[in-house]
């Protein structure tokens, strides 16, 4: 018999699933990408953020512009993580906070200038450790395409995906990665 403490969770997180809307998208297959995304995955620990400690993941998020010129889009200033992120995985959510001035910000990236997203995963008592997926960051190249998202939770044109790299959920505090070299056969990002 399921104790009230354990339904209370599962209802906390059955809301926290609907409230944040977050969906999946079908990937793109344009390989003329502006962005690039990468996801790692920081630490498994709890967020005291929420009302009961939420067990989870820790995670960054990264979107970096491949281009050789500027680029701009728009996120949320709060609801960034359901309203900018889909995932190819419904058992994973990354959780938001609320706020009192959530608004849509522009973001303009220079060639080869990066944004990271620092976020976290909770662990729906789904047995999350070991699970593959994949974050999709959602392009909106205006504030217009945000806010009638925002507003009626469908886009009225077919907003950009760009997908990140496959990521297992594992914790990985105490840990360390060397990062590759890239090198641009672009002759003026190489001069940088």
């Amino acid at each position: 018999m399921p104790t009230l403490k354990s339904l209370k969770n599962a209802l906390s997180v059955l809301i926290a699933v609907l409230l944040t809307n977050n969906f999946c998208v079908a990937q793109s297959k344009d390989t003329t990408d502006k962005v690039s995304v990468t996801v790692e995955v920081i630490s498994k620990g709890s967020s005291d953020y929420y009302k009961e400690k939420a067990e989870g993941y820790f995670i960054r998020a990264s979107v970096s512009n491949t281009q050789d010129t500027a680029i701009s889009f728009v996120v949320m200033t709060c609801s960034w993580p359901s309203d900018n992120w889909a995932t190819n995985n419904l058992a994973i959510l990354m959780s938001g906070r609320g706020c009192d001035s959530n608004s849509p910000e522009r973001i303009t990236l220079e060639p080869q200038q990066s944004i990271s997203f620092n976020g976290f995963i909770m662990d729906t008592h789904q047995k999350l450790a070991g699970k593959k997926f994949r974050f999709a960051f959602l392009y909106y190249d205006n504030f217009d395409d945000l806010l009638v998202f925002y507003k009626e939770r469908k886009p009225k044109k077919e907003i950009p995906a760009f997908w990140s790299n496959e990521v297992r959920l594992e914790d990985n505090i105490f840990s360390y990665k060397v990062d590759t070299v890239t090198i641009s056969a672009n002759p003026k990002l190489a001069k940088k």
